[in-house]
């Protein structure tokens, strides 16, 4: 399965957004993507820190 990087690359190279690939039922809402973006940025290690705490915070809802 590619990942969303290879999936943004595809995107962009035919001029669409993730969304325009996934079609009209799917849609990312712009601070997603900004959150995927800053993500992309993070160590192994942040990563799973940061899925730990999103984790704990589902918990409490």
């Amino acid at each position: 399965m590619p990942s969303i990087d290879k999936l943004s690359s595809i995107c962009t190279a035919l001029e669409i957004s993730l969304g325009d690939f996934f079609g009209q039922e799917y849609h990312l809402y712009s601070d997603i993507i900004q959150l995927m973006d800053n993500v992309k940025k993070l160590t192994d290690k942040e990563r799973q820190y940061l899925n730990t705490f999103i984790e704990e915070i589902l918990k409490r809802n």
